[in-house]
């Protein structure tokens, strides 16, 4: 019932807990995959996450600019960014560049890209 109700993703490990969670009997998750696999049952295993950074052990770390400070009293003073991956179905993942204004919290600019290996400044420079 639980690997039907979970639209046949749950597996031997999530079906354990599931059954523990609802006091059902109790059986470990060895027992479970035995009775699965005899009557056909499969969960299905998640894709691997893409490794997006690899650090060099090597390298310097960047200076904290803002020294931890994540405030600011004026707009354009202080502004942040960051990179995020983001899978997209049937097509290559897609990576999106942010920077926000530390004191209005407004998004000063984004910049998607296919490429997360070149380097671009917000000015599109």
């Amino acid at each position: 019932k639980a690997h039907q109700d979970s639209d046949g993703t749950y597996g031997a490990p999530r079906i354990t807990a599931e059954l523990r969670d609802e006091g059902g009997p109790a059986v470990n998750h060895k027992r479970v995959a035995r009775i699965m696999r005899t009557i056909g049952l499969e969960g299905v295993r998640l894709r691997r996450r893409h490794r997006t950074t690899v650090a060099d052990q090597a390298a310097s770390r960047a200076p904290d600019l803002i020294g931890r400070d994540f405030t600011a009293a004026k707009v354009n003073r202080k502004y942040v960014g960051d990179i995020t991956y983001l899978p997209v179905s049937g097509a290559k993942p897609l990576y999106l560049a942010t920077v926000i204004d530390l004191a209005s919290r407004r998004l000063g600019h984004r910049r998607p890209h296919a490429d997360g290996t070149r380097h671009r400044r917000p000015d599109g420079g």
